[in-house]
């Protein structure tokens, strides 16, 4: 994996690099013309390429409303830089002796969907590739992809402030199938018990506060409240768990993260079981340090 996330001016810079065995002129004509960019780009852009042209973006042809954007920078045949939707795009072609260096960058805000913007993308650029080359198999989108993104960049991880704790998770799978999974089927009941998989042995657990069905659950937990909101989001659904006043954040932190974690897993087929008692402490000690004082 080439793909890095990078955090400049407190945005997300997403960074794929490819070695393409293509001169940079023929790889140009592939970024920049309409003709060729149907064979790799998500969606159907219109524009004329000259810095400062609207652009238009659209994934089918009755879309009611096209996304939209702006040329923003053209360097034939070197740099190609536009806006799509308020977030930046640099696609940049650079001489190599095997070819060229194609290095693609994507600035954005929502950190979270960073693991779908890189399963998203590395493969439209195989596809990129693939097509240069005259045609070829490319990989698919799948979970498995994903979370190893999100194990990659770190997206797991939770943080905790004003002894709050919070993670924010993007599932690729639909949002009915997490609401059911988490829930066993059944609409938990205000003052009953909270549904297993929404408990670890780590966390205390009380009855249920507020049910809202595919929108959140909470119930009290010690002194405070876990909360479990989920979104609908385009590649799947987003998860935001808040564990209120944690007895210990640390404690709390890694048995959510790997709560959250082994959830993804099953989500995928994959069962965890037993508990990782081992990874749990780890993740304990490392949460612990980082809370520290300094």
């Amino acid at each position: 994996m080439t793909e890095s996330l990078h955090r400049i001016f407190d945005r997300n810079v997403l960074r794929i690099e490819r070695r393409l065995t293509h001169p940079p002129a023929k790889v140009w004509r592939a970024v920049t013309e309409p003709a060729e960019l149907k064979h790799w780009f998500p969606a159907t852009p219109s524009f004329e390429l000259v810095p400062h042209a609207k652009m238009t973006f659209r994934f089918s042809e009755d879309e009611a409303e096209p996304s939209v954007g702006e040329v923003l920078e053209v360097e034939p045949p070197r740099l190609f830089a536009f806006s799509w939707g308020g977030e930046l795009f640099r696609i940049e072609l650079r001489p190599a002796t095997f070819g060229c260096l194609l290095v693609f960058t994507h600035t954005f805000d929502d950190r979270p969907k960073a693991a779908s913007y890189a399963t998203g993308w590395s493969l439209c650029l195989d596809a990129l590739a693939a097509a240069l080359a005259g045609g070829g198999e490319v990989g698919s989108w799948s979970p498995e992809l994903h979370e190893a993104y999100v194990m990659r960049f770190g997206l797991d991880y939770g943080s905790a402030a004003d002894g709050v704790v919070r993670f924010e998770r993007v599932y690729p799978v639909p949002l009915d199938k997490v609401w059911s999974e988490l829930t066993e089927s059944e609409t938990p009941a205000v003052g009953g018990e909270p549904p297993l998989p929404t408990t670890n042995g780590y966390v205390p657990t009380g009855p249920v506060t507020a049910v809202e069905p595919s929108q959140l659950l909470e119930y009290q937990s010690g002194e405070g409240r876990v909360r479990f909101e989920f979104a609908p989001d385009p590649t799947g659904v987003r998860v935001t768990l808040i564990d209120s006043a944690p007895d210990d954040p640390a404690v709390s932190l890694a048995a959510w993260h790997v709560h959250l974690e082994s959830f993804g897993k099953h989500l995928q087929g994959v069962d965890v079981c037993p508990w990782p008692e081992r990874r749990t402490e780890e993740l304990r000690q490392a949460y612990a340090a980082q809370l520290q004082p300094r």
